[in-house]
């Protein structure tokens, strides 16, 4: 069944609704710090590598300097009182710089997807 999303898929594995679900660990987390459930009411069956999400890119022809600004606008987030508040408001500590070969768990994921497939 369609739950509406990784927060709402934990509760409905906590309340029996469902017998299991995939649920980013980031999002079980929400579960967990609103109270919702506890972590030992849970069994974790299979858990993947790291997977990275909601990447924020820079059109790439932009100036150099531009680019250069705008990533360290993210990357220095943490630093200021106005930014953390920003990033507890995302339940997120700080953004990291990312390389393409950062999504190759992705492509790795798939690949073993579509392998099964045949």
């Amino acid at each position: 069944m369609y739950t509406g999303g990784h927060d709402l898929s934990a509760v409905a594995v906590f309340e029996g609704q469902v017998d299991a679900a995939f649920v980013a660990t980031h999002r079980l987390d929400n579960v967990l710090d609103r109270g919702i459930a506890k972590m030992e009411d849970y069994v974790v069956l299979w858990s993947s590598p790291v997977i990275p999400q909601d990447p924020f890119v820079v059109n790439g022809r932009l100036c150099p300097e531009l680019i250069d600004q705008i990533q360290n606008a993210f990357l220095t987030l943490n630093d200021s009182e106005e930014g953390q508040k920003y990033l507890n408001n995302v339940n997120a500590s700080r953004f990291v710089p990312m390389t393409d070969a950062d999504y190759d768990i992705i492509r790795d994921l798939k690949a073993a997807k579509d392998a099964k497939k045949n």
